[in-house]
C-alpha cells in the first residue's frame, strides 16, 4: 500500500519498553482523524532542513496484550540533536500488518526484517 501522508503530532511519554528491548522508540500521540491500517509503515522523519529513515509502527502491541493504540517511530539514521515537542512525520508505504508474536524475540525478528524491507524501500 503506497501512501504519502505527511502530518505533525505531539510527543508523548512511553512505557521505555523500547530502549529495554534495543529498540528505542518516540512515541506520538495519535491524531484525531488518523484512519490508518495497524501496521508497520516505512516513513520519513523531518526536522529542520533534514529527513530521517524511519521504522513507524500504528496500532496495538498485542505481543505485551496492550490494547492502547500507539504511534511509535524508530529512526534508523544517527541523528544529530533531540528533537522537541513536535514530530512531523512522513508515512509512505505499509510494510506489514500488526501481529502478535510468541514472545519478545519472535517480534524483534520481525522488527529486523521490517527495518531491512524499510531501508530497501527508501533506498537508504
Amino acid at each position: 500500500m503506497l501512501l504519502h501522508t505527511r502530518f505533525t503530532t505531539k510527543i508523548v511519554k512511553g512505557s521505555g519498553r523500547g530502549g529495554i528491548i534495543g529498540l528505542p522508540t518516540i512515541n506520538c500521540a495519535v491524531p484525531q482523524d488518523f484512519s490508518f491500517k495497524h501496521g508497520v509503515y516505512a516513513g520519513w522523519v523531518y526536522k529542520k532542513n533534514r529527513k530521517y529513515a524511519a521504522a513507524i509502527h500504528f496500532g496495538k502491541r498485542p505481543t505485551f496484550n496492550e490494547d492502547d493504540i500507539l504511534l511509535e517511530v524508530h529512526i534508523l539514521e544517527k541523528i544529530d540533536s533531540a528533537f522537541g515537542k513536535t514530530l512531523n512525520l512522513e508515512l509512505t508505504r505499509l510494510i506489514r500488518k500488526t501481529k502478535q508474536f510468541k514472545n519478545t524475540e519472535k517480534l524483534l525478528d520481525a522488527v529486523r526484517k521490517d527495518i531491512k524491507a524499510i531501508k530497501q524501500y527508501l533506498d537508504i
